[in-house]
């Protein structure tokens, strides 16, 4: 079924790719009229736009590490709720590198067609 798919390319994201810095892992998750409708700072759009995140904030974390707590999959919609730790020892989205331990939880929605995500809604708290 298509929603244990889409749940699969999620957990994928958050667990491996964004972890490793895996910026061409991007394309094969991503479709290429992605919209995120929450860009970070100096975010640009479509596929470029996540791959700015994924340089970002591997780039500031020596030891990042995203968990994911739930995925819940409808139709062509998967909701994550995760949560991001590591050590900030880079800058991060014009943030200076502190040396302390961070963590950052986020609520994030995601639309999927023909296999990808298109669409990007999220919010997130420190």
């Amino acid at each position: 079924m298509y929603v244990e798919t889409n749940k699969a390319a999620v957990r994928r994201f958050f667990e491996e790719v964004l972890p490793t810095g895996d910026v061409e892992g991007v394309a094969a998750l991503v479709g290429p009229d992605f919209v995120d409708h929450n860009p970070t700072s100096g975010q640009p759009p479509g596929v470029e736009g996540i791959r700015h995140v994924v340089r970002n904030l591997h780039g500031a974390h020596t030891d990042l590490r995203v968990t994911v707590a739930d995925l819940v999959g409808e139709r062509d919609r998967v909701a994550a709720r995760w949560t991001l730790r590591g050590t900030l020892t880079g800058p991060l989205f014009g943030i200076p590198p502190s040396g302390e331990r961070v963590e950052a939880s986020a609520f994030v929605f995601f639309r999927f067609a023909d296999g990808k995500v298109v669409e990007r809604w999220g919010t997130h708290h420190a």
